[in-house]
């Protein structure tokens, strides 16, 4: 039960620090800075947790940082939700 409390916690600081890098990000260079941020969590989170799948949500996070340098905003919309729903689902075993 404590270890997965201590998963739950790392999940809600994981999320809180996406969710703060997505609504802080503003325009043009901004925009790219903060896809790169959570792909820099992300890769953190990978060589912490090695047994894990991280493969489809660093998939993911390559299309909306593709949709964010042709301004596709409507892409990553969709594709930030499809991200958030895996992270919140915990898919891949994560």
């Amino acid at each position: 039960m404590k270890r997965q409390r201590q998963g739950y916690r790392l999940f809600a600081l994981f999320f809180g620090l996406c969710i703060g890098v997505v609504l802080s990000a503003g325009t043009g260079s901004a925009q790219q800075s903060w896809v790169d941020e959570i792909t820099n969590s992300l890769n953190f989170y990978k060589t912490s947790y090695p047994g894990s799948n991280w493969e489809p949500y660093s998939q993911r996070l390559q299309t909306v940082k593709e949709a964010v340098d042709r301004a596709d905003t409507r892409t990553v919309k969709a594709e930030m939700g499809k991200w958030f729903k895996m992270l919140r689902t915990r898919d891949q075993g994560i």
